[in-house]
């Protein structure tokens, strides 16, 4: 199960990155994100206050600061959420 939770943290963050991105450029692009934080909180079993919620949210957003194409750091900000959430779970 942590295998399908961070595959689908890490579709959440590249969705991040390219609906941030095109925002950026002018385009509207929000109707397009895939919204995977209800799938992924729903199967991690978390319900999240709204701080905790802020910060998670916030976690997404570190991708901007990283390549796309660095699997490494990809990785790493995908094993930052999924820490993240196993400590609330906790």
């Amino acid at each position: 199960m942590e295998q399908v939770i961070k595959a689908l943290i890490k579709d959440e963050v590249k969705s991040t990155k390219l609906v941030i991105g095109l925002n950026n450029m002018g385009v509207e692009a929000s109707n397009f994100h895939l919204n995977l934080s209800n799938t992924i909180l729903t199967i991690v079993g978390v319900k999240l206050n709204d701080e905790e919620f802020d910060r998670y949210d916030k976690m997404y957003e570190e991708v901007l600061n990283i390549d796309i194409e660095d699997n490494k750091s990809l990785n790493q900000l995908t094993n930052k959420i999924y820490r993240y959430l196993m400590k609330i779970k906790h």
